[in-house]
């Protein structure tokens, strides 16, 4: 996607009920792996939802693939221009990477994982979410790549990551998105609507009522996408971890271990008043003299002077 498309679509990501939906079903997803304990730093990939990402992490950076032009006009958290390829941060340096629409763009998927692991510290978390199947690919997408569950699966592994889950999103609008975007492809292929990329279906004037209704049919699948993975949709969603090294896991683990030792030992029970008086030490271990006895059974000493 050219840096003038990009505009476009940064243009309506706050108002447009596609991007609030994905916005509130992809956070969603984000609340649930990592609890309700905010994370140290995480990192935005695209910029786009710096803003989303506040109440996850203490620290929140965008990275803004076009320029630093548009790095510095948007708000919302620490702002850095850079390249998906090439990340200008340091090793280990955030505990959370989103990439939200990115790795579809982008020239070397390979490369652009092994940075998203890379900068993260092990056991952090990354999110991701790409487009569904090829057979929906529109023609203003260009050089787009589409995925599958198994295919974002197996690029995540190859980059050393564990995957911890991959599901569908965009479910319930699915049976109407999937007609919709191929039509749309084959009027521009019969020349009815223009092939420019300034005429997308997102481009298309939505009436507030419809923008409305389709924002709520967009997150209702939220019911079901907490119980388990769902199997169809437009976007797929990917929730990786960078591994923690097998030491590191043995050394905590033994750590782990030792709490609970300690906290399962008994306390040793407090003595009782009787028990704590009658062990108390005597001033002297010498028995004391029978009651009665008079001062003549004591040893008399002679007085050297009475011996003359």
């Amino acid at each position: 996607m050219s840096s003038p498309e990009r505009h476009r679509y940064s243009a309506i990501e706050g108002e447009h009920w596609w991007y609030r939906g994905r916005r509130k079903v992809y956070l969603s997803h984000l609340r649930a792996a990592i609890g309700g304990v905010p994370v140290g730093r995480a990192l935005d990939l695209g910029g786009g939802d710096t803003m989303g990402l506040a109440p996850f992490a203490r620290d929140v950076v965008g990275l803004d693939l076009d320029g630093a032009e548009r790095a510095r006009a948007r708000a919302g958290g620490a702002r850095v221009a850079g390249k998906a390829l090439a990340l200008p941060f340091a090793d280990r340096a955030f505990d959370l990477v989103t990439a939200f629409d990115v790795l579809e763009r982008v020239e070397d998927e390979e490369q652009a994982l092994a940075e998203v692991r890379r900068v993260l510290r092990p056991g952090g978390l990354a999110m991701l979410s790409v487009p569904a199947y090829d057979w929906l690919h529109a023609h203003q997408e260009g050089d787009v790549r589409r995925y599958t569950r198994a295919r974002i699966r197996r690029a995540l592994e190859a980059a050393d990551f564990t995957v911890e889950r991959t599901t569908h999103a965009n479910v319930v609008l699915f049976p109407l998105i999937a007609p919709t975007v191929l039509a749309f492809e084959l009027l521009q292929r019969l020349r009815v609507v223009p092939t420019s990329s300034r005429h997308t279906n997102l481009s298309v004037p939505t009436p507030p009522w419809l923008a409305a209704l389709l924002y709520r049919a967009f997150t209702s699948e939220l019911s079901l996408s907490g119980r388990f993975d769902l199997p169809f949709g437009h976007s797929i969603v990917a929730l990786a971890r960078r591994p923690i090294p097998a030491r590191t896991k043995r050394v905590k683990r033994r750590a782990q271990l030792r709490v609970r030792a300690l906290a399962s030992e008994p306390a040793a029970p407090l003595p009782s008043a009787t028990e704590a008086v009658s062990s108390a030490p005597r001033p002297s271990d010498a028995p004391l003299p029978e009651r009665g006895a008079s001062r003549a059974d004591e040893p008399v000493v002679q007085d050297e002077s009475s011996r003359a």
